[in-house]
């Protein structure tokens, strides 16, 4: 067994950047954190990974040739309600907000890759969190049918 098949999977996370250079570095981090990457050059591969890989997340480069982040956050919006994070190199502030009124859940500037990492994290917590609770007050409810059931 390799490291790589040891380490859990923290969820599967899609990058989607038009710099080949840049994806694959992503994509060995992310790999190294422990999580699933799928890496996209286009906004038409990302759609296509969005329906074979079921990501966790995504994260966007916003400014891409032909379609870019900005234009893609909407359309993935309508199709399934997943986090998405863009991670750019702009830090321009009213692309910034545009960023966030089109949908993004976080806005990390380049190359803050530990920032990058912990918004990763941070969105898959909170989206794991109701799952979490529900499974904690199953299992409460379980625990007070045993003690019931030794009281009587």
């Amino acid at each position: 067994m390799d490291a790589q098949e040891r380490t859990p999977r923290r969820g599967k996370v899609l990058v989607v950047d038009d710099h080949e250079d840049g994806r694959l570095v992503l994509a060995d981090l992310l790999t190294g954190e422990g999580f699933e990457p799928a890496a996209a050059a286009t906004a038409s591969e990302a759609l296509d990974l969005m329906a074979t890989f079921a990501p966790d997340v995504v994260v966007l480069d916003l400014l891409m040739p032909q379609t870019g982040g900005l234009q893609l956050a909407p359309e993935l919006r309508r199709r399934e309600r997943v986090p998405l994070l863009a991670y750019t190199g702009v830090v321009e502030p009213r692309l910034l907000e545009r960023a966030r009124a089109v949908g993004f859940d976080r806005v990390i500037t380049k190359p803050d890759l530990p920032g990058l990492i912990e918004a990763i994290t941070d969105v898959l917590d909170r989206r794991a969190a109701p799952a979490r609770r529900a499974r904690a007050r199953h299992t409460s409810v379980k625990r007070q049918d045993r003690r019931r059931t030794r009281l009587t």
